[in-house]
């Protein structure tokens, strides 16, 4: 067999390995009425992932990488502030046209189209150490994730940025 299709093919199996319990989660949060099982099975999924993460060298390597190459805004980068704020204030708009133009009409006509809610946190230490811990733990795997192992990942087979962006 040709060698670069079976790095593909283990790159591929380890993505899939990587990034399934992220879907499967979803899945699982849909049927979860308890609020303590809820989180307890979310943040079964981020260590799982980071725990496939620092097991596999490679991907070690990807998350290093990635830490190596963080750099601070430069000064004067006010411009960019801009930029970022105007995308995020039309994200946010358009968000709000979905909801009242799509969304809205969509329950009257169809009432069980509701959205996934989580089961509300009612003890309130756990809602602060989910708020805290469970947030921190999230951003951590999920860019560790993304913007590492996937990245790098992908910058194997390809050096077009758009479709490193895209994806």
């Amino acid at each position: 067999m040709d060698e670069k299709l079976k790095r593909l093919r283990v790159d591929a199996a380890l993505m899939i390995v990587l990034i399934a319990p992220y879907f499967l989660n979803d899945i699982v949060y849909a049927s979860q009425p308890s609020a303590g099982l809820w989180l307890a099975i979310d943040y079964l999924t981020k260590v799982f992932a980071l725990g496939v993460i620092f097991m596999v060298p490679r991907f070690r390597c990807y998350v290093g990488q990635s830490l190596r190459d963080l750099e601070l805004p430069s000064q004067g980068s006010f411009f960019q502030f801009l930029v970022v704020s105007l995308l995020a204030a039309i994200g946010f708009i358009l968000m709000t046209f979905v909801y009242h133009l799509v969304y809205r009409p969509l329950l009257i006509v169809i009432p069980d189209t509701h959205l996934f809610s989580y089961p509300e946190i009612m003890f309130k230490p756990l809602y602060w150490f989910d708020l805290s811990f469970g947030l921190a733990l999230t951003a951590v795997a999920e860019e560790f994730t993304s913007r590492s192992v996937l990245k790098g990942v992908i910058e194997r087979y390809t050096e077009n940025k758009f479709v490193i962006i895209g994806l």
